[in-house]
Protein backbone atom coordinates (compact mmCIF):
# COMPACT_ATOMS: atom_id res chain seq x y z
CA UNK A 1 0.00 0.00 0.00
CA UNK A 2 0.91 3.93 0.17
CA UNK A 3 4.16 4.22 2.43
CA UNK A 4 7.03 1.78 2.86
CA UNK A 5 5.87 -2.15 3.19
CA UNK A 6 7.81 -3.25 6.33
CA UNK A 7 6.63 -6.38 7.75
CA UNK A 8 3.77 -5.32 11.28
CA UNK A 9 5.76 -5.68 14.39
CA UNK A 10 3.25 -7.62 16.09
CA UNK A 11 1.72 -11.44 15.01
CA UNK A 12 -2.11 -10.61 14.10
CA UNK A 13 -1.88 -6.44 14.11
CA UNK A 14 -3.82 -4.63 11.59
CA UNK A 15 -1.14 -3.16 9.04
CA UNK A 16 -0.11 -0.01 10.13
CA UNK A 17 -1.05 1.77 7.06
CA UNK A 18 -3.85 0.26 6.62
CA UNK A 19 -6.34 2.62 4.34
CA UNK A 20 -9.49 2.20 6.62
CA UNK A 21 -8.51 2.40 10.47
CA UNK A 22 -10.96 -0.21 11.87
CA UNK A 23 -10.36 1.04 15.10
CA UNK A 24 -11.76 4.57 14.43
CA UNK A 25 -14.60 5.93 15.17
CA UNK A 26 -17.94 5.23 13.43
CA UNK A 27 -18.29 7.67 10.42
CA UNK A 28 -14.70 8.46 10.35
CA UNK A 29 -14.05 10.41 7.04
CA UNK A 30 -12.94 8.48 4.02
CA UNK A 31 -9.48 7.48 2.94
CA UNK A 32 -10.53 7.23 -0.50
CA UNK A 33 -12.85 9.39 -2.14
CA UNK A 34 -14.33 9.73 -5.73
CA UNK A 35 -17.23 8.01 -7.50
CA UNK A 36 -18.09 4.78 -7.82
CA UNK A 37 -20.80 3.73 -5.90
CA UNK A 38 -24.59 2.98 -6.73
CA UNK A 39 -23.87 -0.03 -8.86
CA UNK A 40 -25.94 -3.28 -8.56
CA UNK A 41 -24.69 -5.57 -6.69
CA UNK A 42 -23.73 -9.27 -7.03
CA UNK A 43 -22.06 -11.81 -5.20
CA UNK A 44 -18.62 -13.22 -6.16
CA UNK A 45 -18.18 -16.73 -6.69
CA UNK A 46 -15.35 -17.05 -9.06
CA UNK A 47 -12.64 -15.29 -10.47
CA UNK A 48 -13.86 -13.36 -13.14
CA UNK A 49 -13.86 -10.18 -13.51
CA UNK A 50 -16.52 -7.88 -14.70
CA UNK A 51 -18.08 -8.09 -18.15
CA UNK A 52 -16.00 -6.50 -20.63
CA UNK A 53 -12.53 -7.19 -18.38
CA UNK A 54 -9.88 -9.25 -19.52
CA UNK A 55 -9.58 -13.21 -18.49
CA UNK A 56 -8.53 -13.93 -14.61
CA UNK A 57 -6.46 -16.37 -13.27
CA UNK A 58 -8.40 -19.33 -11.72
CA UNK A 59 -8.63 -19.29 -7.89
CA UNK A 60 -5.35 -21.03 -6.65
CA UNK A 61 -3.05 -20.89 -3.43
CA UNK A 62 -0.37 -18.83 -5.67
CA UNK A 63 -2.96 -16.25 -6.70
CA UNK A 64 -5.52 -16.41 -4.33
CA UNK A 65 -9.54 -16.64 -3.77
CA UNK A 66 -12.25 -14.46 -4.51
CA UNK A 67 -13.86 -15.29 -0.82
CA UNK A 68 -10.11 -14.73 0.73
CA UNK A 69 -11.04 -12.02 3.54
CA UNK A 70 -8.92 -10.13 6.69
CA UNK A 71 -6.68 -7.45 7.22
CA UNK A 72 -3.98 -8.15 4.63
CA UNK A 73 -6.41 -8.59 1.73
CA UNK A 74 -8.40 -5.05 2.23
CA UNK A 75 -7.55 -4.11 -1.08
CA UNK A 76 -9.52 -7.05 -2.59
CA UNK A 77 -12.17 -6.16 -0.73
CA UNK A 78 -12.38 -2.52 -1.55
CA UNK A 79 -11.99 -3.11 -5.13
CA UNK A 80 -15.39 -5.58 -4.79
CA UNK A 81 -16.56 -2.36 -3.19
CA UNK A 82 -15.55 -0.53 -6.36
CA UNK A 83 -16.82 -2.77 -8.62
CA UNK A 84 -20.41 -3.27 -7.04
CA UNK A 85 -20.10 -6.93 -5.89
CA UNK A 86 -19.95 -5.90 -2.12
CA UNK A 87 -22.13 -3.13 0.07
CA UNK A 88 -20.74 -0.33 -0.28
CA UNK A 89 -19.51 1.46 3.46
CA UNK A 90 -19.13 5.06 3.39
CA UNK A 91 -15.64 4.70 3.34
CA UNK A 92 -14.88 2.86 0.63
CA UNK A 93 -15.10 4.52 -2.88
CA UNK A 94 -12.71 4.84 -5.80
CA UNK A 95 -11.20 7.33 -8.07
CA UNK A 96 -11.91 5.38 -11.24
CA UNK A 97 -13.61 2.38 -11.98
CA UNK A 98 -12.81 0.10 -14.90
CA UNK A 99 -13.49 -3.47 -15.73
CA UNK A 100 -10.02 -4.21 -15.23
CA UNK A 101 -8.66 -2.57 -12.97
CA UNK A 102 -9.81 0.58 -9.95
CA UNK A 103 -7.87 3.41 -8.96
CA UNK A 104 -7.61 4.09 -5.13
CA UNK A 105 -5.93 6.82 -2.66
CA UNK A 106 -2.60 5.47 -0.87
CA UNK A 107 -2.06 5.96 2.55
CA UNK A 108 -0.83 8.76 3.54
CA UNK A 109 -3.12 10.71 1.29
CA UNK A 110 -1.19 13.11 -0.53
CA UNK A 111 -1.17 14.21 -4.17
CA UNK A 112 1.50 12.05 -5.07
CA UNK A 113 0.35 8.88 -3.60
CA UNK A 114 -2.14 6.76 -5.94
CA UNK A 115 -2.72 2.85 -6.01
CA UNK A 116 -3.81 0.79 -9.44
CA UNK A 117 -5.71 -2.46 -8.18
CA UNK A 118 -6.73 -5.03 -10.75
CA UNK A 119 -10.55 -6.15 -10.77
CA UNK A 120 -9.22 -9.74 -10.46
CA UNK A 121 -8.33 -11.97 -7.15
CA UNK A 122 -4.59 -11.56 -8.07
CA UNK A 123 -2.72 -11.50 -4.63
CA UNK A 124 0.34 -10.31 -6.12
CA UNK A 125 3.66 -10.51 -8.05
CA UNK A 126 4.15 -14.56 -7.35
CA UNK A 127 0.84 -15.10 -9.21
CA UNK A 128 2.23 -17.29 -12.36
CA UNK A 129 -0.95 -15.92 -14.39
CA UNK A 130 0.03 -12.28 -14.32
CA UNK A 131 3.44 -13.60 -16.35
CA UNK A 132 1.70 -15.49 -19.12
CA UNK A 133 -0.33 -14.11 -22.18
CA UNK A 134 -3.89 -14.19 -21.26
CA UNK A 135 -3.22 -11.64 -18.23
CA UNK A 136 -4.27 -7.92 -18.85
CA UNK A 137 -1.22 -6.24 -20.60
CA UNK A 138 -2.29 -2.83 -19.68
CA UNK A 139 -1.65 -2.20 -16.05
CA UNK A 140 0.80 -0.37 -15.89
CA UNK A 141 0.92 1.60 -19.08
CA UNK A 142 -2.70 2.20 -17.55
CA UNK A 143 -1.28 3.31 -14.18
CA UNK A 144 0.96 5.84 -16.18
CA UNK A 145 -1.97 7.28 -18.09
CA UNK A 146 -4.07 7.38 -14.60
CA UNK A 147 -1.09 9.16 -13.13
CA UNK A 148 -1.05 12.08 -16.06
CA UNK A 149 -2.91 15.41 -15.80
CA UNK A 150 -5.91 14.79 -16.66
CA UNK A 151 -5.90 11.01 -15.42
CA UNK A 152 -7.72 9.99 -12.19
CA UNK A 153 -5.24 10.20 -10.56
CA UNK A 154 -2.78 13.08 -11.27
CA UNK A 155 0.50 12.36 -9.71
CA UNK A 156 1.55 16.18 -8.45
CA UNK A 157 5.35 15.47 -7.91
CA UNK A 158 8.14 16.91 -10.06
CA UNK A 159 8.94 12.97 -11.65
CA UNK A 160 6.69 9.69 -11.31
CA UNK A 161 7.55 6.60 -10.26
CA UNK A 162 5.62 3.64 -10.90
CA UNK A 163 6.23 0.02 -8.47
CA UNK A 164 5.25 -3.09 -6.93
CA UNK A 165 6.74 -4.91 -4.21
CA UNK A 166 7.73 -8.69 -3.32
CA UNK A 167 5.49 -10.53 -1.73
CA UNK A 168 7.91 -10.32 1.78
CA UNK A 169 7.90 -6.18 1.95
CA UNK A 170 4.24 -6.04 1.36
CA UNK A 171 1.97 -5.62 3.53
CA UNK A 172 -1.35 -6.71 1.31
CA UNK A 173 -2.03 -9.28 -0.14
CA UNK A 174 -4.02 -7.77 -3.51
CA UNK A 175 -1.83 -6.67 -6.31
CA UNK A 176 -1.34 -3.30 -6.59
CA UNK A 177 1.10 -0.84 -8.12
CA UNK A 178 2.01 2.20 -6.66
CA UNK A 179 1.51 5.40 -8.54
CA UNK A 180 4.24 7.85 -6.42
CA UNK A 181 6.81 10.17 -6.41
CA UNK A 182 9.99 8.77 -7.37
CA UNK A 183 13.05 10.47 -5.49
CA UNK A 184 15.22 13.34 -6.19
CA UNK A 185 18.36 12.31 -7.70
CA UNK A 186 17.53 9.01 -9.03
CA UNK A 187 16.88 9.62 -12.47
CA UNK A 188 20.12 11.70 -12.44
CA UNK A 189 21.76 8.43 -11.95
CA UNK A 190 20.09 6.52 -14.37
CA UNK A 191 21.01 8.73 -17.37
CA UNK A 192 24.71 8.77 -15.78
CA UNK A 193 24.71 4.94 -15.91
CA UNK A 194 23.54 5.26 -19.18
CA UNK A 195 25.28 7.48 -20.44
CA UNK A 196 28.61 5.07 -19.92
CA UNK A 197 27.23 2.27 -21.51
CA UNK A 198 25.87 0.60 -18.39
CA UNK A 199 22.55 0.70 -19.35
CA UNK A 200 21.01 0.06 -23.01
CA UNK A 201 17.27 -0.69 -24.64
CA UNK A 202 18.46 -4.56 -25.20
CA UNK A 203 16.53 -6.60 -23.82
CA UNK A 204 18.91 -9.42 -24.11
CA UNK A 205 21.31 -7.69 -21.48
CA UNK A 206 18.62 -6.73 -18.96
CA UNK A 207 19.81 -9.94 -16.78
CA UNK A 208 23.66 -8.78 -16.65
CA UNK A 209 22.56 -4.69 -16.65
CA UNK A 210 23.34 -4.81 -13.08
CA UNK A 211 23.73 -0.88 -11.68
CA UNK A 212 23.76 0.48 -8.31
CA UNK A 213 21.21 2.92 -7.38
CA UNK A 214 21.03 5.21 -4.36
CA UNK A 215 17.76 5.84 -2.48
CA UNK A 216 16.69 6.75 0.73
CA UNK A 217 15.31 4.11 3.69
CA UNK A 218 11.77 5.30 4.17
CA UNK A 219 11.94 4.13 8.22
CA UNK A 220 15.38 6.11 9.16
CA UNK A 221 15.50 8.64 6.22
CA UNK A 222 19.21 7.52 5.69
CA UNK A 223 20.68 7.06 2.35
CA UNK A 224 21.17 3.06 0.95
CA UNK A 225 22.22 2.06 -2.05
CA UNK A 226 20.93 -1.28 -3.87
CA UNK A 227 21.37 -3.29 -7.31
CA UNK A 228 18.99 -3.31 -9.78
CA UNK A 229 18.59 -4.86 -13.05
CA UNK A 230 18.05 -1.93 -15.61
CA UNK A 231 16.26 -2.11 -18.88
CA UNK A 232 15.44 1.21 -21.27
CA UNK A 233 12.00 1.45 -23.23
CA UNK A 234 12.93 3.63 -25.52
CA UNK A 235 9.43 4.07 -26.98
CA UNK A 236 6.23 5.07 -24.55
CA UNK A 237 4.23 3.18 -26.11
CA UNK A 238 6.17 0.03 -25.25
CA UNK A 239 5.00 0.75 -21.57
CA UNK A 240 1.85 -0.90 -23.39
CA UNK A 241 3.47 -4.39 -23.11
CA UNK A 242 2.56 -6.91 -20.07
CA UNK A 243 6.34 -6.07 -17.87
CA UNK A 244 5.51 -9.15 -15.55
CA UNK A 245 6.08 -11.57 -18.78
CA UNK A 246 8.34 -9.12 -20.42
CA UNK A 247 10.93 -9.29 -17.39
CA UNK A 248 10.10 -13.35 -16.91
CA UNK A 249 10.91 -13.85 -20.76
CA UNK A 250 14.22 -12.10 -20.58
CA UNK A 251 15.81 -12.39 -17.03
CA UNK A 252 15.46 -16.10 -15.93
CA UNK A 253 16.48 -15.54 -12.26
CA UNK A 254 13.17 -13.32 -11.15
CA UNK A 255 10.92 -16.34 -13.51
CA UNK A 256 12.81 -18.68 -10.96
CA UNK A 257 11.61 -16.09 -7.85
CA UNK A 258 8.73 -15.07 -8.88
CA UNK A 259 7.83 -13.98 -5.12
CA UNK A 260 10.87 -12.19 -4.75
CA UNK A 261 10.69 -9.48 -7.82
CA UNK A 262 10.05 -6.17 -7.43
CA UNK A 263 10.12 -3.41 -10.24
CA UNK A 264 10.15 0.27 -10.45
CA UNK A 265 9.16 2.28 -13.82
CA UNK A 266 10.03 6.04 -14.53
CA UNK A 267 10.25 8.13 -17.05
CA UNK A 268 13.86 9.01 -19.14
CA UNK A 269 15.04 12.51 -19.93
CA UNK A 270 15.46 11.57 -23.37
CA UNK A 271 11.79 9.69 -23.65
CA UNK A 272 10.48 5.99 -22.85
CA UNK A 273 11.10 4.56 -19.63
CA UNK A 274 14.12 3.07 -17.09
CA UNK A 275 12.56 -0.18 -16.04
CA UNK A 276 14.62 -1.51 -12.30
CA UNK A 277 14.01 -5.12 -11.33
CA UNK A 278 15.59 -6.48 -8.31
CA UNK A 279 15.70 -8.97 -5.49
CA UNK A 280 17.30 -10.07 -2.35
CA UNK A 281 17.82 -13.96 -3.79
CA UNK A 282 19.89 -13.09 -6.84
CA UNK A 283 20.91 -9.75 -7.48
CA UNK A 284 24.83 -9.81 -7.12
CA UNK A 285 26.17 -6.79 -5.05
CA UNK A 286 22.83 -6.53 -2.71
CA UNK A 287 19.79 -6.26 -4.23
CA UNK A 288 15.84 -5.49 -2.51
CA UNK A 289 12.58 -6.51 -2.89
CA UNK A 290 11.26 -3.71 -2.33
CA UNK A 291 10.25 0.02 -4.46
CA UNK A 292 10.29 1.83 -1.43
CA UNK A 293 13.48 2.65 -1.17
CA UNK A 294 13.24 4.71 -4.63
CA UNK A 295 9.34 5.85 -4.48
CA UNK A 296 7.95 8.81 -2.39
CA UNK A 297 4.51 8.72 -0.80
CA UNK A 298 4.02 11.39 1.89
Amino acid sequence: MGGSEEASGKVGELPRRQFVRLSGVAGTAAFLAGTGTGKNLAPVTSGACPPGAAPCPAPSALCGHPGDSGPRVFLWEAVQVCEGTKPPPPFVVSLQTTPNYVILHGNPRTEHNFLLVPSCRISGIECPFIWGPTAYPGYWNDAWEQAQPGGAAPVKYPSIGLGINSTQTRQQDQLHIHMAGILSGVQGQLNALEAVGRITSDRAKWPVQVVPVTGRDPKTGNAVTRHYRALILRDKTDLRENLFMLLGDHVPEAAMHRADQMLVVTPRSAGGFYVLNSDPVSVPGGGTGTADFLLVYA
